[in-house]
Formats: C-alpha cells, structure tokens, sequence
C-alpha cells in the first residue's frame, strides 16, 4: 500500500477517533435519551460510563500510539510534497488528543510536582 494512502487515513481515523472522544465524554450526551443507546453500546467495553473516567481510560488506551505518531519522519522523499500539511495536521490532531484525554493535564501535574 502506497505510503500516503496510509498517512491520509491515519489522518481520517485521528479525527474520526478525536470527535468521538469528544463527544462521549461530555456529561450531556451520556443521559440524552435518542443517544442513551448507542452510549451504553459504545462504552460496553469501557470499565466505567463516568465521562472522566472514560476520558482517563481513552488517555490510557492512546498514549502509546500518539508517542509512536510523534516519532514519525515525513520527508518529501517518502510522501511528496504535501509532507509539510499532512505533519502539521497529525501535530494537531495528537495534540488535540491528548487535550480531550486529559494527557496534557497529567503532563503539566509531573512537572508541577516533580
């Protein structure tokens, strides 16, 4: 499989794993009554449906991939001339993951405390 076929779904997966992250660990969506269903069927693997707790978990579940995407090396060489966007927006994309999964929060503590 062609190398930028490979980083444009990561790209799509980051976004599609971000916006569902989002979305079940907010407060409001986990009693509504139209979402409660898929909710429940959505987190039946999770150990808790507390969304703290489900965002302490996801944090958990996607350190270790999001430290593998930082130590990606795009060069125009292995993926065109596009490589510059397609970095930026997996910057972003982790970043945003380790906001939503409370990473980066975990990250200023140890520095705080250490």
């Amino acid at each position: 499989m062609d190398a930028k076929v490979l980083l444009d779904t990561t790209e799509m997966l980051l976004l599609l794993i971000w916006r569902h992250l989002e979305y079940y660990s907010q407060p409001r969506y986990m009693n509504a009554m139209p979402v409660k269903v898929s909710v429940s069927n959505a987190m039946r693997l999770l150990a808790t449906a507390e969304p703290e707790a489900f965002r302490a978990e996801m944090g958990a579940k996607l350190a270790p991939a999001l430290e593998r995407l930082a130590s990606l090396d795009l060069d125009y060489e292995s993926f065109g001339q596009d490589w510059q966007g397609n970095q930026g927006y997996i910057e972003i994309m982790c970043r945003r993951l380790r906001d939503s999964a409370g990473l980066h929060d975990e990250t200023v503590q140890g520095r705080a405390g250490g």
